[in-house]
């Protein structure tokens, strides 16, 4: 009995992280439309928190024209060339903590002729421990980049690297990388997996 009420704790520890990590599985695109600009050091906008750990970034309703140029609306973040300013970086989190995906976004280098392509690096830290990277080569063009693996993040730092170049990125993607199960099937599981345990005690039994 007592190693029976073991196991069924462990399920339900797993089952509340996987439960938790399956709700960030709803897809969301922040494109920066409303709101206008932001240059303060910490920016909010649709449920998340930007904090500008460095001069250079910001949400821009301009990005030197870049996002008016390549027809994708008027607002995105914008960062400034790493030799004016020193390598840029933002990081982002759910306002009121959270986990959440990512999974793609739009990117484009802001100033082709001071050198292309860019960098981007990424960097996640995981929600239950751990951490993701992933470094991105930008071109002059707007062009949409994928990333795996960024699934279940408490935050997700944009590092521009690039130190002629300016960035500008926009549209992110915050559905999952890679599949994560819904709840409903989790909990379809761990009533399966329950109900296999009941069955093994009551024949021990």
């Amino acid at each position: 009995m007592e190693r029976f009420s073991r196991w069924t704790r462990r399920l339900a520890v797993a089952l509340a992280a996987t439960t938790m990590l399956g709700t960030v599985a709803q897809a969301q695109i922040l494109d920066f439309e409303s709101g206008g600009s932001c240059y303060a050091q910490t920016c909010q906008y649709g449920g998340f928190d930007f904090f500008f750990e460095s001069s250079g970034w910001a949400i821009s309703n301009d990005g030197n024209g870049y996002f008016n140029r390549s027809g994708l609306g008027s607002n995105g973040l914008a960062a400034a060339h790493g030799a004016r300013y020193g390598y840029t970086r933002i990081t982002m989190t759910k306002t009121g903590g959270g986990a959440f995906d990512f999974s793609s976004f739009l990117a484009a280098v802001d100033n082709p002729s001071a050198g292309s392509p860019g960098t981007l690096v990424l960097g996640g830290t995981y929600f239950l421990g751990g951490t993701v990277s992933s470094s991105v080569t930008i071109g002059s063009s707007f062009a949409s980049y994928s990333v795996t693996g960024f699934n279940g993040l408490s935050s997700l730092s944009f590092t521009n690297s690039n130190g002629d170049a300016g960035l500008g990125i926009d549209n992110l993607d915050l559905g999952p990388s890679s599949a994560v199960p819904e709840p409903s099937s989790v909990l379809l599981l761990a009533s399966g997996l329950l109900g296999v345990g009941a069955v093994a005690r009551r024949k021990k039994a």
